[in-house]
């Protein structure tokens, strides 16, 4: 029976990457608790996971460096070296070789640094181990035990079907003869029936194993650990009756395993099998997602609750008459409320915490800290906030660069922190919460902060702006995002080509959020992300704007406002502001924005827009036909003026990019229930832009003595393109 491995090898490489990064994290937590056993029981059993399945599909570097990691593992766990941090950088470096040879683009072969890691460890291991030996003498009988040879039966038996589960009984065999040297193996074969009633999915063979060996009966143990309910297993120490001292088992002690676990193990891979299984799993982590049972028996009742209503409609639209009107309404809100609660379970699958992501920073903070010699302590908050598959994907980059960020510029040297009065230990926070249905997503350091004015100096030095600008603290912080932009005067490994700040900026903006950020001067610096929960379908408010209907994503909506007179101004020909509550919000006129001012005026005689006729008419007297509402991304309001409130309605998110090239102020579009093409409207791009400039009067004819000539920024207007009219 030929069985594809293809299925179990992809499994295994996904477990396997859970285990590195179990192991990598209890390592950074054992250098704060170095001596818990705990922490160092699951990393062994981590290691040795790795090590089971890595002989089942041929991945013989990794069974042979695993092993050697185990051995220094061993010896942390039995109290014979300490944790110190050497040992801790050789098992961190351990880490990034079996990400490596895990690595389907590898195809198992071993990096550079992986021998001489091997040599390492087996050094390290020796040296402490006759340190030890000469210093003292062993603290228990437990100890000597451990270290003389002991002679053992291993009698396996396995259940005939445990081919089925995909185990390989000879990989077992052979992890059970590397850890002694064994002296007699006897094949079992009684049951091997005739040949013509041979079934080849089953396993008809067992074998007895004699050998002597150095290591604990635990260790034995542990090679069928995976495969207790599969098998019958006995192991006989067969040397005790010669050694007399009390408490010792006698050659009848007998240590079996009942039937108790799955088995993880799958027979070897054939080359052809490891490549197609290569590309298969060459997207790594990004080509799947865990899904509790509960979840999917939800989806399967809900599509069958789904299937039903359909059938009930489809079945009264096909016998139509005026009295089935109200049933049909029924039948149909029925649908639309099974819909909504698939769509909501649906979306719940896709969420993943963010915990998931926040992890591996801790590496990257105690690499920095290595290499820069700081002290630098990464704390994490919320990390079971969840977040899209897909969104916490793309933000690994941005929070990468902001954690390297954060340990290479914010945070001082030691000495520097001295002298400031500061601990030595600088202190990075990464936390994530829930707030108002979106994502938010703090960089918190207690680190020099950004100095305004160092940030001005080099902005000009390297001519993003010109030196008579004038620019608010604020505005001058965020030039650290801008491409190109770096306070250093050197470059790192770590920083100082002002690339990663960009990246940052520029990812944050394709996945639709607002990125702000706060500094003091000697006290640290927040910066804050606000994302949606999910880019694929959102809440949406219908707008009308000219004839065209528009999105407004509703979480970002804050309130509506019908102003009244004197409460629109227009501040020196630049643009307009609205005072609600005393508060002053800069007002962005979507019909002269989104270029519809002068397909309107073609198609409909005698209507302009109010800005373009402003010169002629009062602010007043245009106020009462108009509507805004007051939008909001990260701590910036923008008033939008539009004709006409059509309802709220959850759309799906659709690209406009593939088609077209990006349009500015629009995230996406979505198709209507008439068929029709709304764009959505991108709040987070209007609110980094200028408004002023924005509204600025657009006219083709020359103006008038002292006025200044703008031309038009409109994104869908003729400058840039009546292709993105046309689609509309």
């Amino acid at each position: 029976m030929k069985i594809d491995l293809s299925q179990f090898r992809e499994t295994f490489l996904h477990e396997s990457a859970d285990h590195i990064a179990s192991i990598e994290s209890h390592l950074l937590a054992l250098r704060t608790q170095p001596g818990d056993t705990e922490i160092l029981n699951t990393i062994f059993r981590s290691a040795h996971s790795i090590k089971g399945g890595a002989g089942s599909f041929g991945f013989d570097n990794l069974v042979r460096f695993t092993h050697g990691l185990e051995s220094l593992l061993d010896r942390l766990r039995n109290a014979e070296i300490t944790a110190s941090e050497e040992v801790i950088a050789i098992l961190l470096a351990s880490v990034d070789v079996l990400r490596t040879l895990l690595d389907p683009a590898t195809e198992g072969q071993m990096p550079a640094n992986a021998d001489p890691l091997l040599a390492q460890m087996n050094a390290f291991c020796e040296a402490e181990t006759s340190v030890q030996a000469t210093a003292s003498e062993p603290a228990s009988a437990e100890v000597k035990e451990a270290e003389e040879l002991a002679v053992y039966r291993v009698e396996f038996r396995p259940d005939r079907e445990i081919f089925q589960s995909a185990t390989n009984p000879i990989v077992l065999l052979r992890n059970l003869a590397d850890l002694g040297r064994v002296s007699a193996v006897e094949l079992h074969q009684d049951a091997l029936p005739p040949l013509a009633d041979l079934d080849p999915g089953q396993c008809y063979l067992a074998w007895t194993v004699e050998m002597a060996t150095l290591r604990p009966v635990a260790e034995l143990q542990e090679v069928f650990e995976f495969v207790e309910h599969l098998a019958e297993i006995r192991i006989v120490r067969l040397d005790a009756e010669s050694r007399p001292e009390e408490g010792q088992p006698s050659a009848e002690a007998v240590l079996a395993f009942p039937a108790a676990a799955v088995a993880t193990d799958v027979v070897a891979a054939t080359p052809g099998a490891k490549k197609a299984a290569s590309r298969a799993s060459s997207s790594g982590e990004a080509s799947s997602i865990r899904v509790s049972t509960d979840k999917v028996d939800r989806l399967i009742d809900l599509v069958g609750e789904l299937v039903i209503a359909h059938v009930m409609t489809a079945q009264m639209v096909e016998d139509f008459t005026p009295e089935c009107l109200p049933k049909l309404r029924q039948a149909v809100a029925a649908m639309e409320r099974n819909t909504r609660e698939l769509h909501e379970r649906v979306m719940a699958i896709r969420m993943l915490p963010v915990g998931t992501l926040f992890q591996r920073y801790v590496r990257t903070v105690y690499d920095i800290g290595q290499a820069t010699g700081k002290q630098i302590r990464l704390e994490l908050g919320g990390e079971e906030t969840e977040i899209d598959k897909s969104m916490l994907e793309a933000l690994a980059d941005p929070l990468t660069h902001l954690i390297r960020n954060a340990a290479d510029h914010g945070i001082e040297t030691t000495e520097q922190r001295i002298a400031a009065g500061k601990p030595q230990e600088g202190v990075i926070e990464l936390r994530a919460f829930h707030r108002s249905g979106r994502v938010i997503l703090e960089i918190i350091d207690d680190g020099a902060g950004v100095d305004p004015a160092r940030v001005r100096a080099k902005a000009i030095e390297r001519g993003l702006i010109l030196p008579e600008a004038q620019l608010s603290d604020d505005q001058l912080r965020m030039m650290i995002f801008e491409p190109g932009f770096s306070t250093r005067d050197a470059v790192s490994e770590f920083s100082g080509r002002g690339v990663g700040m960009d990246v940052v900026k520029k990812n944050v903006q394709r996945l639709n959020g607002v990125l702000s950020l706060e500094s003091e001067v000697g006290k640290g610096t927040t910066i804050t992300i606000e994302l949606p929960l999910t880019l694929a379908i959102l809440e949406g408010l219908l707008v009308r704007v000219a004839d065209r209907t528009l999105v407004l994503p509703l979480l970002s909506v804050v309130e509506t406002v019908s102003p009244s007179p004197g409460q629109i101004q227009r501040v020196a020909e630049q643009g307009e502001v609205v005072l609600i509550r005393d508060q002053t919000i800069p007002l962005l006129r979507l019909e002269r924005f989104l270029g519809l001012t002068e397909r309107e005026s073609s198609k409909s005689a005698g209507r302009s827009s109010s800005l373009d006729r402003l010169g002629d008419r009062s602010v007043d007297e245009i106020v009462e036909r108009t509507l805004i509402v007051v939008v909001e991304a990260g701590r910036k309001k923008i008033g939008l003026v539009l004709d006409e409130l059509l309802g709220q309605q959850q759309v799906v998110v659709k690209s406009l990019e593939r088609h077209l090239h990006k349009v500015d102020g629009i995230m996406g579009a979505t198709i209507l229930g008439d068929g029709c093409v709304a764009p959505i409207v991108d709040v987070a791009g209007l609110a980094g832009m200028n408004l002023f400039s924005l509204q600025a009067p657009r006219s083709s004819a020359p103006s008038e003595p002292g006025t200044p000539t703008t031309q038009s920024t409109s994104p869908m207007g003729r400058e840039k393109g009546e292709t993105a009219n046309a689609m509309v």
